[in-house]
């Protein structure tokens, strides 16, 4: 059962019939008893439209506001004098673009940026337009109403705009009209990783976990840089040996192989993610003493690695070659790497706790011990 509200409602002034049929005669102001018609649906050739607006039950007939239809039909509104005067827009002074592609939708700031199908693809030829309620959104066939919140990121659109346009980049202005154009959305290729088959390692910061590099080829110039941001998706790998790689372990001077993100920024030197860091053979096996090891490493791009046992220990060079069921590894770990021991007889243990012989879980990052637990 529909639950009746009584509403002060101010006549012509603000509602009309459906059918155009007016409440009073003259514009004097009265009060009346109305009802509000909840959950009633209004659809134009087969979509619905008003969906917000409120429908009111008076005298037997069904009414809206008259600003919520006609802007529904496309079509301006206006009073003045006690005249609704009704048009079809005209924009006098006005800018068409056929199509062009949806960069983003701003429903919060009622903005579309846009971008002309005909301009590359730049900031500066971005266009941020204003949608406010005189702005007309329309599917090109068929679906003739939309809000600002039915618009996608990479939707093509036809769009008319105020020649008037600000200064700033990206470019503003108000919208008039914007028109979904009936192939949707934009389907643009997917870029490719970049593969740089050989380069020198020119700097490694820690710190920052980068590392730059010059390709093979180049100039020795800072111009031809690249700066490799490593993440935890960072694959770090020696080319033919089967062994942990870290950050911490590539030095300058080393030959790569990389491969890295399509996305680089304009900045001297670019900078990139780096997907991969193969260290090529001809740097030699990596290993920590310079020397060759007496057992055979499995791969190691793990985890974690668990029950385990510490079979050496070198806390000047801050690794430690630990060996389960499963192979054996060898493993750095730093300052910050957590330690903790089951048994309570340790109060402040650090990795100068560790010792050859232990049993260990230890979980990784890139390559390097972040916590270590000591059965």
């Amino acid at each position: 059962m529909n639950k009746k509200l009584k509403r002060n409602v101010l006549s012509a002034l603000l509602i009309a019939t459906v059918v155009s049929a007016p409440l009073m005669a003259s514009p004097i102001m009265q009060k009346i008893t109305a009802y509000i018609y909840p959950n009633i649906e209004y659809r134009l050739d087969g979509v619905e439209i008003l969906e917000d607006t409120q429908t009111i039950y008076y005298n037997g007939k069904n009414y809206v506001s008259v600003n919520d239809i006609v802007r529904a039909l496309g079509k301006d509104v206006t009073f003045e004098n006690g005249k609704v005067t009704i048009t079809t827009p005209q924009y006098k002074e006005s800018v068409v673009i056929n199509e062009a592609i949806i960069k983003e939708v701003d429903v919060k700031q009622n903005q579309v940026t846009i971008l002309p199908v005909d301009k590359a693809d730049k900031l500066e030829n971005y266009k941020i337009l204003n949608v406010g309620p005189e702005t007309k959104l329309s599917y090109e066939k068929n679906k003739p109403v939309v809000k600002i919140s039915d618009l996608e990121e990479g939707m093509k659109v036809k769009v008319i705009q105020a020649s008037f346009e600000t200064a700033s980049i990206p470019a503003q202005t108000t919208a008039y009209e914007i028109t979904i154009l009936q192939d949707g959305v934009e389907q643009e290729p997917v870029a490719q990783n970049i593969t740089i088959k050989k380069a020198t390692i020119k700097d490694v910061e820690e710190d920052d976990k980068t590392i730059t590099i010059l390709p093979a080829g180049k100039e020795n110039k800072p111009e031809n840089y690249i700066v490799l941001n490593i993440g935890q998706d960072t694959k770090l790998a020696h080319e033919t040996i089967k062994k942990v790689v870290t950050l911490e372990s590539l030095e300058e001077g080393m030959t790569v192989k990389v491969v890295h993100s399509p996305a680089v920024t304009k900045s001297l030197p670019p900078q990139t993610s780096a997907i991969e860091v193969i260290v090529l053979k001809e740097n030699g096996d990596l290993t920590t003493d310079d020397k060759d090891d007496d057992f055979d490493h499995d791969a190691v791009f793990e985890t974690e690695i668990e029950d385990a046992k510490i079979i050496e220990m070198n806390h000047g060079k801050k690794y430690m070659v630990v060996k389960n069921d499963k192979g054996t590894y060898t493993v750095k770990f730093t300052h910050k790497t957590k330690v903790e021991f089951d048994d309570a007889d340790h109060k402040k243990p650090n990795v100068n706790s560790l010792k050859v012989g232990q049993r260990v879980d230890i979980e990784l990052e890139n390559g390097v011990a972040v916590e270590i637990e000591v059965q």
